[in-house]
């Protein structure tokens, strides 16, 4: 089942005190899914990167990024960029870490970056491979929010801070922290401490 990081509505009010705090100029975000998150995001910058690996749901977001008044303005076999008066939105298909390799080699000099990572619902697990690319791309003034992630409020995946696990991998600070320390070994790390709707925890990571 797919969850949307808005679905939970004191997301956007965290964001919005974050984006004051953090002030990024762009995001980039993996799993698009059906561009759900990738609109709600767009009230937080002007500019967005958001990648999808599956044909289906890459479709849906061409369809529900046009109807929130995007127009089509460019496109390339792996990218289509939608513009809404100063508002881009770069829809991209194709594997997450591969495709943050090439957005990271042409935009790493524009940042601050919010990096949203999202895509973690099949067999392979891409996430520490695209920690790995940041970290390639020596992007270490950056934001990073992980989705459905365990926290310490997580109460055994039952009710409440629900995180991922597929395949015996648990998407959890044990997972992830070499890879985050080799963005950035002075990294602050929090977790949400409220959720409603879908309930998931997010683990939250920023310079310190």
């Amino acid at each position: 089942m797919t969850y949307s990081l808005f679905d939970d509505p004191l997301v956007i009010e965290q964001l919005r005190e974050l984006k004051k705090k953090w002030n990024y100029k762009s995001i980039i975000e993996t799993g698009t899914c059906w561009a759900e998150s990738a609109l709600i995001f767009m009230e937080f910058t002007d500019f967005l990167h958001t990648i999808e690996n599956n044909i289906g749901n890459y479709n849906a977001s061409i369809k529900n990024i046009s109807n929130a008044g995007y127009l089509l303005v460019a496109e390339n076999p792996n990218c289509k960029i939608f513009q809404k008066e100063m508002k881009i939105i770069n829809l991209w298909f194709g594997n997450s870490p591969d495709i943050l390799k090439i957005i990271l080699n042409k935009i790493k000099t524009n940042g601050p970056f919010l990096f949203f990572l999202d895509a973690h619902w099949q067999k392979y697990q891409p996430l520490r491979d695209e920690l790995k690319e940041i970290a390639n791309a020596k992007i270490s003034n950056c934001y990073i929010m992980i989705h459905d992630f365990e926290t310490p409020l997580s109460d055994g995946n039952k009710s409440q801070f629900l995180y991922d696990a597929y395949f015996g991998i648990k998407l959890d600070l044990k997972y992830v922290k070499d890879r985050l320390d080799e963005i950035n070994p002075n990294f602050n790390l929090f977790y949400n401490t409220k959720c409603e709707g879908s309930k998931r925890g997010i683990l939250f990571v920023e310079p310190k």
